[in-house]
Formats: C-alpha cells, sequence, structure tokens
C-alpha cells in the first residue's frame, strides 16, 4: 500500500502544480490585498495559460540540475516531526526532456561511500552505451513510450480542469509578493478518463500564483473524501491527507522548491499505512554554467 500512496500523493501534488502551477516552510498568508483597479482575469484565460505552461515547463526545468533531499518523517506523543530516513540526490535532465538521472550522494546525513558512487557512475554509462548502440526499431519504440505517456500527463491534466471548479478569489500577499489566489474545488460526478482524474474528484485545493502569467507560487490540497484503490480491496486513503507545493524563480525559470505528502489509509482492508515525506529542492544550477555560478532568484 505504501508503494501505492506514494504514486497517488505524488500524482495529486503534479495535478495541482500542473493546473495551478501551469496556470495559474509555512509562509504566513496576510490579509486580501484589495485592488479595485486590477479586475480579475477570466478562468479561461487562466486555463489557457495552464495548457501553455504545462507544455512549455518541462523544456525549461530540463536546462538546470540541482540537488534533491528526500525525508521520510515521523510524529512524537506531543506532534512533534522527526526525520527517520534523509537522502540527498544529485538531479540531472536526461533525454527525451523530463526524464531525469539522480545520483544518491548522502544518506542519512553520511556521504556515499566513493565504491558506491562509482556504481552509480558505471550503471550510467551503461545506460547511455546502450542507448547509443540501440537500433532504430528500439529507439522508435523508446520514443513512441515516452510519447503515450506525455499523452497521459495531458490527459491527467485535462482532467484537473474537469474536475476542479476554479473560483479566483482575489489578491492575496505571500511573503513579498502580492499574488492571485484561487480555490479549487472538485466536482465528484465529474467525467474523467485517468486514474488520476479519479482520484481528483475526492481532493480540493488552493493555489497563490503570479497575478500576470499564473506561474504556481504556493498550492495546498486535502483529501476531502477516502479515496478507494482497487474498489478499495488494495487500499484506502482516508480523508485529511495533505498535500503542500511551493516554486521559485530560479534564473527566469518557475521551478519547484518544496513538496510535502502527508497521507495516511489502510492496505488489503486491515494492514494500516502512512507517509509522511519532505521533498526539498536547491541548489540550481544551468546545466550551461560553471558550478561557481549558481544563484537562485527568490
Amino acid at each position: 500500500m505504501k508503494r501505492r500512496l506514494r504514486p497517488l500523493a505524488r500524482g495529486i501534488a503534479c495535478a495541482a502544480l500542473a493546473l495551478a502551477a501551469a496556470a495559474a516552510s509555512n509562509a504566513r498568508l496576510g490579509a486580501d490585498v484589495r485592488q479595485p483597479s486590477r479586475p480579475l482575469p477570466g478562468v479561461e484565460t487562466v486555463k489557457d495559460a495552464i495548457r501553455e505552461h504545462f507544455r512549455l515547463d518541462p523544456v525549461r526545468e530540463s536546462k538546470f540540475t540541482y540537488l534533491e533531499t528526500r525525508r521520510r518523517m515521523k510524529h512524537d506523543g506531543n506532534g512533534r516531526a522527526e526525520v527517520i530516513e534523509e537522502k540527498v540526490y544529485e538531479v540531472y535532465p536526461d533525454q527525451p526532456v523530463g526524464r531525469l538521472y539522480r545520483r544518491l550522494i548522502r544518506r542519512n546525513g553520511v556521504p556515499v561511500p566513493p565504491a558506491e558512487l562509482a556504481k552509480q557512475d558505471a550503471d550510467r554509462r551503461r545506460d547511455l552505451e546502450r542507448r547509443a548502440r540501440e537500433t532504430p526499431v528500439e529507439r522508435a519504440r523508446r520514443i513512441r513510450k515516452h510519447a503515450e505517456k506525455l499523452r497521459e500527463n495531458q490527459e491527467e491534466l485535462e482532467d484537473a480542469l474537469r474536475v476542479w471548479h476554479v473560483r479566483l478569489t482575489g489578491y492575496e500577499r505571500l511573503g513579498p509578493r502580492t499574488l492571485l489566489a484561487a480555490e479549487l474545488t472538485p466536482r465528484p460526478d465529474a467525467r474523467v478518463r485517468t486514474r488520476l482524474g479519479k482520484y481528483l474528484r475526492s481532493v480540493k485545493g488552493r493555489a497563490w500564483m503570479t497575478p500576470d502569467d499564473f506561474q504556481l507560487v504556493r498550492a495546498e490540497l486535502e483529501v476531502v473524501r477516502p479515496i478507494n484503490i482497487g474498489l478499495g480491496l488494495v487500499g484506502r486513503v482516508h480523508k485529511g491527507g495533505r498535500a503542500v507545493l511551493e516554486r521559485t524563480l530560479v534564473d527566469g525559470t518557475w521551478m519547484l522548491t518544496l513538496a510535502r505528502l502527508e497521507a495516511s489509509g489502510r492496505a488489503f482492508l486491515v494492514k494500516p499505512v502512512s507517509i509522511d515525506a519532505v521533498y526539498e529542492y536547491s541548489r540550481f544550477r544551468r546545466v550551461d554554467e560553471p558550478a561557481s555560478a549558481r544563484r537562485t532568484t527568490r
């Protein structure tokens, strides 16, 4: 069940990112900023921006390397969070656009031994060598599978747009920025085509976007009805699961910097399971930029 909860939680996060980021920690939100001279944009304008960003963002993001820190958490009897596992990866863009290569460099604060690094690098070289030797038929098959994945991602985005009623609520302050806020309310009877779309019918959220080009800065999601996996026989995600996403502007490109996922449920009707994970992204660097020139623009 944990293996199924993780893709679900990440899928919910990605769908919100596709909707709000492509459209549209614990930072405190300020009161509404009233801007009577600045009318709210039309929802269809926001949705059109969603689709355009969704198409272009993977290409923009593929120009960067960065660090990814994954933490598994648990809470003690007083509700305090404790890290029970931490892994740090170097992440490199791969081909075709959208694929990533992750190199584990630190585990629970301890650098990965040189022998293990060497093995990862050797495995990577073999993968590249296999790709260089692939036949035209193998290459066509690989490209076709990637195209199918892109179509699936696009259909998930369209499902998110079908499921969520988007209501623009006004302008609010988040840190130093004045942002466009939106409420995402699920339509339980929305007709969907993907498994993720089915799950999203039980998820509500809020999103905060840049007011001019509708890029996501923060999104908060919550499971408002239990989500059944395999008719509930394989698993069930309980009401109350949450996801938080944050993005920042890096050298002209909006990049994900934080994803926090919390969910609980059960596997095979009886076994209780939970996920509490934090993903942080930092030290962004363009692939054509020297290592000494790293910078992040907030």
